[in-house]
């Protein structure tokens, strides 16, 4: 598996469920994609409900396509507070240091070339 690849589907796994999450992907076109996906709060982004079955569902596409290259910015919310922001395809992102993340997420991810603890959120 690629490795930002794997890098976003351990994100949306260890995110709270029901978190929203906004995707900047104008160039998507995978109905099956599309159709998780409902109008955004942002005229930029398609959002999704981040419900268990959701996260099933998107990892299921992600791992059988190459989606995520398509993906300008990933922000993931809960409760109308940011707590993921991802760039260029997920090779880069930031996490809030209010989550409670596993060890194994942190040692494999946070301060490494993929994520970084948010300052701002």
């Amino acid at each position: 598996m690629r490795e930002e690849l794997e890098f976003m589907i351990d994100t949306i796994e260890i995110v709270p469920d029901n978190s929203i999450c906004y995707i900047q992907a104008p160039s998507v076109d995978n109905s099956n994609f599309l159709e998780l996906f409902t109008k955004s709060k942002y005229n930029w982004a398609r959002q999704v409900v981040l419900s268990s079955e959701n996260k099933q569902k998107i990892k299921k596409l992600l791992l059988s396509s190459e989606l995520e290259n398509q993906f300008q910015n990933v922000t993931i919310e809960k409760e109308e507070e940011k707590i993921f922001e991802g760039f260029d395809g997920m090779e880069i992102g930031t996490i809030s240091k209010k989550l409670n993340l596993p060890n194994w997420y942190v040692e494999k991810y946070v301060e490494t070339k993929y994520c970084a603890f948010a300052e701002e959120f």
